[in-house]
């Protein structure tokens, strides 16, 4: 089964990108009663050209 690889997404000059996802951590710490860290990665790209579908988890 082929493994995808991911690295971290540079959100750099994305400041409303990064404001949403600071609003989402603190309404998800209000609901669940604990810190939450959302961490975005991107799936790199294959030696052939495609991009490697993303998983995700929550």
């Amino acid at each position: 089964m082929p493994t995808s690889s991911y690295s971290l997404t540079n959100l750099q000059g994305h400041e409303k990108l990064l404001d949403e996802i600071t609003q989402l951590e603190h309404k998800l710490k209000k609901e669940l009663g604990e810190q939450v860290a959302l961490i975005a990665y991107s799936p790199e790209q294959q030696s052939n050209g495609s991009t490697a579908s993303a998983a995700r988890e929550l």
